[in-house]
């Protein structure tokens, strides 16, 4: 009989280690795709979650013309669901089981581990903070891919179809000016445009988010443009009105001063200014004169200021004897405006007059003893002045001697007489008259005139050569009643 020896033996240790390896990656390979199977479970509640909320904005809008806030939308679950109309639990994203509102107004990234569903609105402080918005994206983070995935609201309204700003300035310094406007709710901000020219051609355009702005750095006397509108994510607004405004100029420093002379042999009286400049770059010092011009103290009329003008020299023809008051002001020009003046103190500059021409004797020189007759210089005064007097010196026609230098004072037509002496047979004299005059006004006196001398014959007639009556003395004669000569 046969007999067999059977040996049995077990596994060896590596065939041990190869069950064991090939467990773990079958055990591996499971949970990879009961994970993946999750991730994509999740993925499409998230994706179906926020089609169910783009779906509510929408809705929302039409029921009210405009998407909720960002503000309105970060509330509680239980107000939001109810401001949406939609179920709560559309709220909470998958992995964000804290029984809260997962819809929020922050970005989301591929970085981002945390799971929520981001809100971005119209980037405008109304979206922002305020009651409404003009679009939204709705963006999530698909766990699957790691991708991004995003859904943007259906309207995307322009600004200019809302409402343009107003705008309104002010100068608040020579280089600043402060520029405001009225708010037009849901934009992402302003665009202000300035410009020296007014079709705002060549600006400086800036953008802000508030609703005022000071222009500095500007330029004195300068006029500046300014217009806004208002920007969206679409088309920004219509633009806004155009203000103009002009920075004032700082007055001159130094209050200017006046100096009076004559030129051109006294025939122009010059005020010539001083002391006054300009501290903005930029601007131009310009000058005005008045001016007094009078021959009576009484005078009180000015002229109108001259018109204004760089130069320092202002010339008025003068007239002898008068006086000449100035008055300047001083200001600083810019391009568009000017500065407010500074007026000097009043300077003052009389003309002398010039020694007259000699008089000229202009009646008869032939004269009959007995009979009145009219004696007549003739004088020459400049303009606007007169005769203090007229001062006739003469001799007596008795005596060698003359009565010069004795004077007396006469106006330049008086009239007089001469009678020949008491003895009979007296027919004839000579007298000298001898004459002088000055002008005058109310500031200056002018030197006397050359004198002149006038030769009177005096002659008595044939017919009173006698002591009948009439004769030529002056024994029983009335000068009052004299008849008078031819």
């Amino acid at each position: 009989m046969s007999s067999f020896r059977r040996t049995v033996r077990g596994f060896t240790m590596i065939e041990i280690i190869v069950a064991v390896v090939i467990i773990g990656i079958l055990a591996t390979i499971a949970t990879f795709s009961y994970n993946t199977v999750q991730s994509r479970t999740r993925d499409n509640q998230r994706q179906t979650s926020a089609k169910i909320i783009a779906g509510a904005l929408e809705s929302y809008y039409n029921d009210n013309g405009e998407y909720p806030s960002c503000m309105a939308l970060s509330g509680t679950p239980e107000a939001v669901s109810a401001l949406l109309k939609i179920d709560r639990n559309v709220l909470e994203a998958p992995l964000d089981q804290n029984n809260v509102n997962s819809l929020k107004c922050t970005a989301i990234d591929t970085n981002t581990t945390t799971d929520y569903y981001s809100f971005t609105g119209d980037g405008s402080a109304s979206c922002s903070t305020g009651s409404s918005c003009l679009e939204w994206t709705i963006s999530y983070k698909d766990e699957s891919s790691g991708d991004i995935k995003t859904i943007s609201s259906r309207r995307s309204i322009s600004e200019a179809a809302l409402g343009t700003p107003s705008l309104s300035g002010s100068a608040q310094s020579g280089t600043q000016i402060n520029m405001s406007w009225t708010q037009v709710d849901n934009v992402t901000g302003y665009e202000l445009q300035r410009s020296v020219n007014a079709d705002l051609s060549t600006p400086t355009t800036t953008t802000f988010t508030g609703l005022s702005n000071s222009a500095t750095g500007l330029t004195q006397g300068e006029k500046y443009y300014f217009r806004v509108r208002a920007t969206t994510s679409g088309a920004p607004s219509n633009w806004s009105n155009i203000v103009a405004v002009t920075t004032p100029i700082s007055a001159p420093t130094g209050t200017p001063t006046v100096a009076t002379s004559l030129i051109t042999s006294n025939t122009i009286a010059r005020a010539a200014v001083s002391g006054s400049s300009c501290p903005a770059t930029g601007t131009a010092l310009q000058y005005q004169t008045r001016y007094l011009e009078a021959n009576q103290a009484s005078d009180s009329t000015w002229s109108s200021y001259s018109g204004w003008q760089t130069g320092t020299v202002y010339d008025k023809s003068a007239f002898e004897g008068w006086r000449y008051t100035f008055e300047v002001q001083a200001r600083c020009q810019g391009s568009d405006a000017n500065s407010s003046a500074l007026t000097s103190a009043q300077a003052v500059i009389v003309r002398p007059i010039n020694t007259p021409v000699q008089p000229s004797y202009a009646a008869d020189s032939t004269w009959s003893a007995g009979y009145r007759y009219n004696m007549s210089w003739n004088t020459s005064c400049p303009y606007g002045t007169w005769l203090p007097e007229s001062v006739q010196i003469y001799d007596t026609g008795l005596y060698e001697d003359t009565r010069f230098p004795s004077t007396g004072t006469y106006g330049t037509t008086f009239t007089d007489w001469w009678f020949l002496g008491w003895a009979a047979g007296e027919v004839n004299e000579t007298v000298n008259y001898y004459a002088q005059y000055r002008c005058m006004t109310d500031f200056n006196t002018s030197a006397w005139s050359p004198t002149i001398t006038t030769v009177i014959s005096i002659t008595c007639e044939p017919a009173r050569r006698n002591y009948t009556d009439p004769r030529c003395d002056d024994w029983g004669q009335n000068r009052a009643t004299l008849p008078w000569g031819s």
